[in-house]
């Protein structure tokens, strides 16, 4: 008890808010929270801004965000990654208005019904706009434990999270939850730092286990990635005057719901007259001008490398095709789908937008 009220005093005698604004800090609106709780997730804070405050003004509360068109919702999110995110949010908001009134429900469990909200996120909408006491545990709050404890345990293992909510809530304010949650998340963010922490001027240098182990800069543990899979997406510009061919990515996989140009995927990198005669099949034509390249790059994500190439297909007409969900569309209205970001780099370098 003496070690939990030494530690909580410390951190909120540190805590300064005015020291690092950020426009969700302070608020109790749950809608607004739950916005910035879901951008942050994959997201650094000082990006998330012009993201968090494009996404508000789009739908500013949760019956907004329930009517939208679930594509408007996904070019929105663009440039923030992760899609599904998206997609569990819009989900989720159809269930607030139907089953909480269009407001987030003042329940740790309750929210942890909602599609896209886990432990995490229903505890920080919980602490920080129904001031409930309930402890947050980000990648921050890991990083100041596992230095602050000197625990070995991997933090991106799921048996290793029970035992580091113990060690939480050892120091955890419960009168002062919001205070103490994104005191401790600001406290890993600008001085428990992952690389180069500030430990000469920590209020906790006098009781931090890894520091007089001289553990700091071998903590926290993460075990080893598993190998990432290598696929390779073959997209063909396809265009006809003015016109463009696109179509929607469907099933479960990567970019659900996104756009795309259409796509030949292979198991190996693939030669030119290998994707001709796969794009023969694709399109009701039999005469293919030629098929040019017109850029590589490598979108890195978290389980996989995506080896891409985009080519020029140029035909003399119009072709059929027998493509699902696929459409033409005017080059002028192509900035008005989601697309993944690679995307919106490839359209930019060709004057497309």
């Amino acid at each position: 008890m003496k070690k939990s009220k030494a530690f909580h005093s410390a951190l909120l005698n540190w805590y300064n808010p005015a020291e690092r604004p950020l426009p969700w800090k302070g608020i109790k609106n749950p809608y607004k929270i739950w916005v910035s709780e879901i951008i942050l997730q994959q997201t650094r804070a000082e990006q998330a801004i012009p993201y968090y405050h494009n996404f508000i003004a789009a739908f500013p509360n949760v019956e907004a965000l329930a009517k939208a068109p679930l594509d408007k919702v996904l070019k929105t999110w663009e440039g923030l990654g992760y899609y599904s995110r998206a997609r569990n949010m819009h989900a989720a908001a159809s269930d607030i208005t139907s089953k909480h009134k269009g407001k987030l429900p003042a329940s740790y469990s309750q929210l942890l019904n909602l599609k896209g909200i886990g432990p995490y996120t229903a505890a920080a909408i919980a602490s920080f706009a129904f001031d409930l006491p309930h402890a947050v545990l980000d990648g921050n709050v890991y990083r100041v434990l596992s230095r602050y404890f000197n625990i070995a345990s991997p933090i991106n293992e799921s048996k290793s999270k029970k035992e580091f909510l113990n060690y939480l809530n050892k120091v955890f304010a419960p009168k002062k939850a919001a205070l103490f949650n994104q005191a401790i998340m600001d406290f890993g963010a600008t001085v428990c730092t992952p690389k180069k922490p500030f430990c000469s001027t920590c209020p906790f240098s006098n009781d931090c286990l890894a520091l007089k182990l001289g553990q700091v800069n071998e903590l926290p543990k993460k075990t080893k990635k598993h190998v990432k899979k290598d696929r390779y997406f073959h997209y063909l510009l396809v265009q006809n005057k003015e016109e463009l061919l696109i179509q929607k990515r469907t099933g479960k996989d990567i970019w659900q719901g996104l756009f795309q140009l259409p796509l030949i995927e292979t198991s190996l990198d693939a030669h030119t007259d290998y994707l001709e005669a796969s794009f023969q099949k694709q399109f009701k034509t039999k005469t293919l001008i030629k098929l040019s390249k017109l850029e590589e790059r490598t979108s890195v994500l978290s389980h996989q490398n995506i080896r891409t190439v985009f080519w020029q297909a140029e035909l003399d007409r119009k072709p059929k095709h027998s493509l699902r969900e696929a459409l033409w569309i005017k080059k002028n209205d192509l900035s008005t789908f989601a697309f993944p970001k690679m995307f919106d780099l490839f359209f930019k370098q060709f004057s497309l937008i």
